[in-house]
């Protein structure tokens, strides 16, 4: 008896692969979306610098200013925002000092001085 002859199809190779890409993405925009509710969840919707209600999340630590350990650590990098502190705090770094924030700098930000916007909070 023969033994069975291997045949490379590069292009069921290519298919193969995008199949197990679109899977990894779909899984991981799954995760993400969990992670999103189990915030909001957690938190009861209340934005994390003025107590309104978060209608997004804010990344603590931009996205444009993370360093590339920031993948590996299990620090959270999000908190549930109203959609004006959001934008108030665009890419700055904002003036909150609770234990969240100041560890999610530490472990996700860049070694350098950021430049810090302050912004206001309304006090309830």
């Amino acid at each position: 008896m023969t033994a069975p002859v291997e045949i490379d199809d590069p292009v069921a190779d290519v298919l193969a692969w995008r199949r197990a890409n679109e899977r990894r993405a779909y899984l991981a925009s799954e995760q993400r979306k969990l992670a999103v509710v189990e915030l909001h969840d957690i938190t009861e919707a209340l934005c994390h610098y003025c107590g309104g209600v978060a209608t997004t999340r804010d990344h603590i630590v931009p996205r444009s200013r993370r360093t590339t350990r920031a993948r590996d650590m299990g620090v959270p990098n999000l908190v549930p925002a109203c959609q004006p502190c959001n934008q108030r705090k665009a890419d700055y770094r904002s003036d909150c000092t609770c234990p969240i924030c100041v560890e999610a700098w530490a472990v996700h930000g860049p070694t350098e001085s950021v430049a810090v916007r302050l912004i206001l909070t309304v006090s309830r």
